[in-house]
């Protein structure tokens, strides 16, 4: 006998699961969590991956000790406030600069004029996205 879950498209199963989810969120009162399920894009995955993320979900939901998803802010703010606020005001300055650490320059020229302008507002911004780009040189 199939199972009326197993009937239903891809695309019926993913808005019935986005539904429990977001019922969930709102449940734990966790409506930042519940906005995010409203948009998230979910992609079809085979059985043997489902039992994967299934078992990932229940280890998480087991899970006692909670850190909050951005925990490493406040805690970075305590210890190393000028450093944060540095790297805010380069998000603020620059959308986008963030992806420029992960691409060397010598790959995409396009990122060449961003880092120069970063390199005279904030100095301190262009060093640190020359210390990744000295580790993916080397990796």
């Amino acid at each position: 006998m199939v199972s009326q879950e197993q009937e239903l498209t891809f695309e019926q199963r993913v808005e019935a699961q986005r539904k429990r989810d977001i019922e969930r969120a709102l449940a734990a009162g966790d409506l930042k969590l519940a906005k995010v399920l409203e948009t998230v894009e979910y992609e079809e995955v085979s059985p043997e991956e489902r039992v994967e993320i299934d078992r990932a979900l229940e280890a998480a939901r087991n899970q006692t000790e909670w850190e909050e998803p951005n925990a490493f802010l406040k805690e970075w703010r305590e210890e190393e406030p000028e450093f944060v606020a540095m790297l805010e005001r380069t998000d603020e300055r620059f959308p986008g600069w963030s992806k420029m650490c992960y691409r060397l320059p010598e790959d995409h020229p396009e990122d060449v004029e961003m880092l120069r302008r970063i390199e005279q507002d904030e100095p301190e911004a262009a060093a640190f996205i020359r210390s990744f780009h000295d580790d993916l040189r080397v990796a």
